[in-house]
C-alpha cells in the first residue's frame, strides 16, 4: 500500500495529517459497523457513517482552509481521538 507522501510529495504536511485522520476515523467507523463481536466480518456489508469531525475536516481540506483544519486538529487533541 502506498503512503500519502509517496503519492503526493508536494502536499503540505497539514493536508497529509488531515487525510490520515479522515482515513483512520472512517476505518474505525467501518470496523464498528462491519466486524462482529467475535472478530469476524459480517456476511453482508453494513453501511457506515463518516464521523462528523472527519466530514468537517474533509470540507476544510477540499476548500484548502489550513487554519480551520488545524482548529479541528486541536479539538481532536483535546477530545483524545
Amino acid at each position: 500500500m502506498y503512503q500519502v507522501h509517496e503519492i503526493a510529495p508536494n502536499m503540505p504536511a497539514w493536508e497529509r495529517k488531515a487525510n490520515r485522520i479522515i482515513a483512520e476515523q472512517c476505518a474505525a467507523s467501518w470496523r464498528a459497523a462491519n466486524v462482529k463481536r467475535s472478530g469476524t466480518l459480517r456476511k453482508k456489508h453494513v453501511p457506515y457513517h463518516v464521523p462528523p469531525l472527519a466530514a468537517e475536516l474533509l470540507t476544510h481540506v477540499k476548500a484548502g482552509n489550513e487554519v480551520a483544519a488545524k482548529s479541528v486538529f486541536i479539538r481532536l487533541a483535546v477530545i483524545g481521538h
